[in-house]
């Protein structure tokens, strides 16, 4: 599948879905039916409610929100349907065909990228889960950096623009003390419009909020450092920054007790953007709901791993992924998601 991320793709898409984006975010989408994105006169919109039936012109594309409201969906009404549990189980999540499927070229494929986002993060919400998108980019021979470190620019242009997508489509963008030290991250949407998302550093010493250097994430207001409980000598912090404590941070990777302070602060769509150690560790704890892997075509034939997960001694020990691939502006995207079937949602 193609994908052109670059505003010049589809001007009128990204705003639609950062208005779908706020919708879901507010407490109308809780009791709301069904919305849409319509494709009309050469735009993309949002609306609240998708039509019974589709009009004469243009595509309309259904976000049933429930289950329950997805089985309602009339098959001859001309809509189509994104089904959020067929993606989860492995399926194909566009469930009709549009007559304007052809003509909607690259901005098709932005919504099979995004839309899992935006209702993966509903539905979190909805449950008083965790909905977690992990991102690394690495080189053909798998590889996220030097051996020293340096790592700008592995990818291309847009696989930064999509990384900045991910950041304004989540509630919160989390990182661990590694990618803090060794890129000094902003961690701000700044190469697309939207809202910037909670900043989340995993730092069980806190060695970033101790260093004598001061790092971006610790300036400006909203992030949250998740530190070990026993961590000493943390200094205040001004502003909306903000320390929790929790037992063993090192060893809660995935669990209740990781999660609990990120939901008891309204944050349940988790874009995790590195590093590879972090990643992996919640590769290992089944806690990624989707993996977004960005190859680029090149090979460093040394440097950083990656993942970095245990041995395993066969190869049947290693977990299988549904998978999609696009072509990212010449460069692959792999998409990996669970493969178990999700609950049904009424």
């Amino acid at each position: 599948m193609a994908c052109e991320v670059h505003d010049s793709a589809d001007p009128s898409l990204w705003p639609a879905l950062l208005e779908l984006r706020r919708f879901l975010d507010s407490a109308n989408a809780l009791s709301a039916e069904a919305p849409c994105l319509s494709w009309t006169e050469g735009s993309w919109a949002f609306t609240r409610e998708a039509p019974r039936r589709a009009p004469a012109r243009g595509s309309y594309i259904v976000l049933p929100l429930r289950d329950e409201q997805e089985e309602l969906m009339d098959p001859a009404a001309g809509l189509e349907v994104f089904s959020y549990r067929a993606f989860c189980n492995g399926r194909e999540p566009f469930l009709s065909s549009s007559s304007d499927r052809d003509a909607l070229g690259p901005a098709r494929t932005l919504l099979r990228i995004y839309l899992p986002c935006l209702l993966g993060g509903f539905r979190a919400r909805l449950n008083g889960q965790l909905f977690l998108l992990a991102h690394l980019a690495q080189t053909l021979d798998g590889r996220i950096a030097c051996k020293n470190g340096h790592s700008k620019w592995i990818s291309n242009e847009a696989n930064l623009r999509h990384a900045h997508r991910l950041r304004a489509l989540h509630d919160a963008v989390m990182v661990g003390a590694r990618a803090v030290e060794s890129d000094d991250p902003q961690l701000t949407v700044r190469h697309v419009t939207g809202r910037n998302p909670r900043r989340v550093v995993l730092n069980g010493s806190g060695s970033v909020l101790r260093a004598s250097r001061a790092f971006q994430v610790c300036e400006g207001a909203g992030s949250l450092f998740v530190c070990q409980e026993d961590a000493p000598d943390l200094p205040a912090l001004n502003g909306t920054n903000e320390i929790v404590r929790v037992a063993g941070v090192d060893r809660l990777f995935g669990t209740d007790e990781m999660a609990r302070p990120l939901v008891e602060r309204g944050l349940h769509s988790i874009f995790l953007e590195g590093g590879g150690r972090t990643v992996s560790h919640f590769i290992h704890a089944g806690a990624i709901d989707v993996l977004h892997l960005h190859i680029a075509p090149r090979i460093l034939g040394s440097g950083i791993n990656g993942f970095d997960l245990p041995e395993i001694m066969h190869i049947d020990e290693a977990p299988q992924k549904h998978k999609e691939h696009f072509s990212m502006d010449g460069e692959l995207l792999f998409e990996c998601r669970r493969t178990q079937p999700v609950p049904t949602m009424g």
